[in-house]
């Protein structure tokens, strides 16, 4: 059971993967064009509804929170990246929790969609380290 979910979990990764790459090549090909992003959306029959959803959703994966909005060199000015944060979780003794037999790692998203597997029984300042350092944030 435990492969059949693996399996299907890979391959929908994989398929959000290709969406993400190609909604990045659509963003690149409208900064190049020259063309507002109405005139390229009507162009390409793309919603624009969809073309704008794309580009907030690519940005938030990366991290990335909007506090200005102009754009500067197919740049919005004014994107900070988020501090990673972390998020305490209670378990009450005598408390079951769904599966645990079949998986025994936690999964902790990162910025840009990265995953990582969290074995149980780690350690929490240990994961804080980890997690900073692959924030790009130190120590």
């Amino acid at each position: 059971m435990a492969q059949g979910l693996s399996a299907t979990f890979m391959r929908r990764a994989e398929a959000a993967r290709k969406r993400r790459d190609y909604w990045r090549g659509v963003l690149a090909e409208q900064r190049s064009s020259g063309l507002s992003h109405s005139e390229f959306c009507r162009q390409k029959s793309i919603s624009t509804n969809r073309y704008f959803w794309w580009k907030r959703e690519l940005l938030r994966q990366r991290g990335v929170s909007k506090e200005a909005g102009t754009q500067r060199r197919g740049r919005v000015a004014g994107l900070r990246p988020r501090a990673p944060s972390l998020v305490p979780v209670t378990l009450r003794a005598g408390a079951s929790i769904p599966g645990a037999g079949v998986f025994q790692f936690f999964e902790v998203v990162l910025r840009g969609a990265r995953v990582l597997r969290v074995p149980v029984g780690f350690y929490a300042e240990e994961l804080r380290r980890l997690v900073a350092v692959l924030e790009g944030e130190g120590c």
